[in-house]
């Protein structure tokens, strides 16, 4: 009786096993145009699918954004804006063929068991445009960038605002990043961090004051004015002109000039005699003052001497534009020069008309 009943048992069970395997069977056979259990292209699990639903996934995968981020900033980027294009014929005939060589045995049993016994992964076959991927990664940087600043002058103060740290885009190291994230399937993996390099403020040299300074002059020059600038700093030697060929009328500039002529022919402090033609001429900007002055300069009493041995001067020193032919408040005398020619007074496209007798 006890064997009987595991005769019945045993058929029973055989009888569900073959039910079971000829329904599988069946269900395998309704799919065996589709692609195989373990099955990728391109990172994307196709499995199941058909060569038409298998190549809407993979593009809608690949058509998705990536996203490039700047600290905190997430910039999109469409894979169709850098060129990116798919070989997807290719790598969906690849996986038909790699279908097609699995036995029905194999594909069975695989189905069945839903497990591969040899997982399959076609890899991707896919290009794009370096250069637009460059290209928008600097046009992020254009806009989130925030470079190191210079010191910005104030002007009527006559000082300067320090400059600010920054930091900006390597667009060359940030590439291989956004590269890598075109070509990951997952959502997740399309990303990509810029690297961006710190910077600290720019100093403070002739560079950045010759730009805030042609800045100043530029305004001036819309309102119909020319302004004419020379600086040299005495620690360096660096030298800064713009506009400085132009030859200028001296003025009270000039003075300047006497100030140092007449420290150089003093042995030694100015008495207070001299101490009071300084400050006339300093303060009060006396011409009866600074001539005077001239006086010191040549050593005698003669300021027509006087504004020949500041000429000399200033050429020695290389200041080829500067002169003074006649003393302030004087007149031409036959014995003297009424003027100098110079390099500046020589151009013929000079916007000045200059006072003949004093220049700079």
């Amino acid at each position: 009786m006890l064997k009987k009943l595991q005769r019945f048992l045993l058929l029973i069970l055989l009888i569900f096993g073959a039910l079971f395997l000829l329904y599988q069977g069946f269900l395998y056979s309704l799919q065996r145009d589709k692609y195989p259990t373990g099955m990728t292209i391109a990172g994307v699990d196709v499995a199941g699918l058909t060569r038409d639903e298998a190549a809407a996934r993979i593009t809608e995968q690949f058509s998705a954004p990536i996203f490039l981020y700047h600290q905190e900033d997430r910039v999109p980027v469409n894979p169709q804006d850098v060129g990116f294009m798919m070989d997807l014929e290719t790598m969906l005939d690849e996986a038909d063929a790699v279908k097609g060589d699995k036995s029905f045995e194999q594909g069975f049993l695989e189905f069945v068991l839903q497990r591969p016994f040899d997982p399959v992964n076609i890899k991707l076959i896919a290009g794009h445009d370096n250069e637009a991927l460059a290209a928008q990664i600097q046009n992020a940087a254009d806009f989130l960038d925030k470079p190191a600043t210079a010191p910005q002058l104030i002007v009527g103060a006559g000082t300067y605002e320090p400059g600010q740290p920054g930091y900006v885009t390597d667009v060359e190291a940030s590439l291989p990043a956004a590269e890598m994230a075109l070509y990951q399937p997952d959502p997740a993996d399309r990303t990509a961090q810029l690297v961006l390099v710190d910077q600290d403020p720019i100093p403070l040299n002739m560079d950045v004051l010759e730009s805030q300074l042609r800045r100043e002059l530029q305004k001036a020059e819309d309102q119909g004015m020319v302004g004419s600038v020379f600086i040299m700093d005495l620690q360096t030697g660096e030298e800064l002109s713009i506009n400085g060929d132009y030859a200028l009328s001296g003025l009270s500039i000039l003075k300047i000039a006497i100030f140092e002529e007449a420290y150089r022919a003093l042995d030694g402090p100015p008495n207070d005699y001299v101490k009071g033609l300084f400050y006339d001429t300093a303060v009060k900007s006396s011409n009866f003052g600074a001539n005077l002055l001239l006086h010191v300069i040549a050593g005698e009493e003669n300021t027509y001497e006087g504004a020949a041995v500041l000429t000399e001067s200033m050429q020695r020193l290389g200041l080829v534009n500067t002169f003074m032919a006649i003393p302030y408040d004087a007149v031409e005398v036959s014995t003297r020069p009424s003027t100098y020619t110079t390099p500046a007074n020589s151009r013929p496209d000079s916007p000045f008309v200059a006072d003949t007798a004093r220049q700079t």
